[in-house]
C-alpha cells in the first residue's frame, strides 16, 4: 500500500500537465519524447557521415564555421517535399559528432522525414500521440544524456517539423 501511494505521488509530481495541457504537450503545437532515437534513418551515436551520405546522397549544401577548438558543420538535403539539416561538430583531431537532425515539410521523401517508430511529416497529432503514448522516457524519467525527439505541428495539427537532439557531447560520450 505504501509503495502504491509513493508511486502515485512520484508520478503525479513528475507527470503533471499544466493548465489546458495533456501529458504529451508542452505547448499546443509541440511535444518531446525520449523513446525514439532515429530520424530519417539516422541514429546519431551509431552512424558516420560517410554512411549518411551513402544513404541519402550528396548534400545540397554544406556550410562550415571554425573557431579555435571546433569546426561546426551544417549539411542540408533539399527535396521537392521536404528539407533535412544535419548539424555536426568536429574537434581538432578530426572526430565528428552529430548534434542534431532537423526535417521540415508536409510529407516525407523516402526515408527523409520519417522516425524510427514510423511517424512521418504530415501525420496527424493523434497519430503522433498514438505512436508515442507509452515509453515517453527510455528508462523511467528522462536523462540528460538521452536522445530527444521534438515534434512540431502546424495549424492543422499535422507534423511539419521534427528535431532529433543528441546530447552526447563533451565528457558525456567519447569521441
Amino acid at each position: 500500500m505504501v509503495k502504491i501511494v509513493l508511486l502515485t505521488f512520484v508520478l503525479s509530481t513528475f507527470a503533471s500537465a499544466g493548465p489546458g495541457q495533456d501529458f504529451l504537450t508542452t505547448a499546443a503545437n509541440h511535444f518531446r519524447t525520449y523513446s525514439d532515437t532515429t530520424l530519417s534513418s539516422i541514429e546519431p551515436n551509431t552512424v558516420s557521415l560517410e554512411e549518411i551520405v551513402a544513404r541519402l546522397g550528396t548534400p545540397t549544401t554544406v556550410a562550415t564555421r571554425s573557431d579555435k577548438w571546433f569546426t561546426n558543420y551544417a549539411y542540408e538535403w533539399q527535396t521537392t517535399r521536404c528539407r533535412l539539416r544535419l548539424l555536426a561538430k568536429g574537434n581538432t583531431h578530426g572526430a565528428l559528432r552529430l548534434d542534431s537532425i532537423d526535417v521540415w515539410g508536409d510529407s516525407p521523401d523516402g526515408v527523409i522525414g520519417t522516425t524510427g517508430h514510423g511517424l512521418k511529416l504530415g501525420d496527424t497529432m493523434n497519430h503522433a500521440r498514438l505512436l508515442y503514448r507509452t515509453g515517453l522516457y527510455r528508462y523511467g524519467l528522462p536523462m540528460k544524456s538521452s536522445v530527444s525527439l521534438e515534434i512540431d505541428f502546424d495549424e492543422r495539427a499535422r507534423v511539419n517539423h521534427m528535431q532529433l537532439k543528441n546530447p552526447c557531447w563533451g565528457n558525456l560520450c567519447s569521441w
